[in-house]
């Protein structure tokens, strides 16, 4: 079964997406349990749960990919060498993105 650019290109920029996330300032949409409340790049005080923005930027980005991928699929214009190369990149994406979300994790809990 032969890789095909849409699921290639979807996990590399969803991966992409979701270590772009974790820079300060990006704004996402952030939910604070104790008021209850939803915001978007703003800070309305106390604790609060990024991670829901972090998916949902990375889930966008990476449903672009799928479309990008899915308009290179059709054309077929492109060689299996160039979507093989993409390809190792991508799983070597998903590899560092969990190495950097586990340290992230591991320092913020130690």
């Amino acid at each position: 079964m032969r890789a095909r650019w849409a699921a290639v290109l979807c996990m590399l920029l969803f991966c992409i997406g979701y270590l772009v996330a974790f820079i300060p300032g990006v704004p996402l949409l952030k939910y604070y349990p104790a008021d209850h409340v939803w915001s978007v790049g703003g800070d309305p005080g106390g604790p609060s749960t990024s991670w829901f923005g972090r998916l949902l930027f990375a889930t966008v980005i990476g449903a672009a990919g799928w479309h990008i991928g899915r308009v290179l699929d059709k054309r077929r214009s492109t060689r299996d060498s160039c979507l093989a190369a993409v390809e190792y990149v991508a799983w070597a994406s998903v590899v560092v993105t969990l190495m950097v979300s586990a340290v992230r994790e591991l320092v913020k809990w130690l």
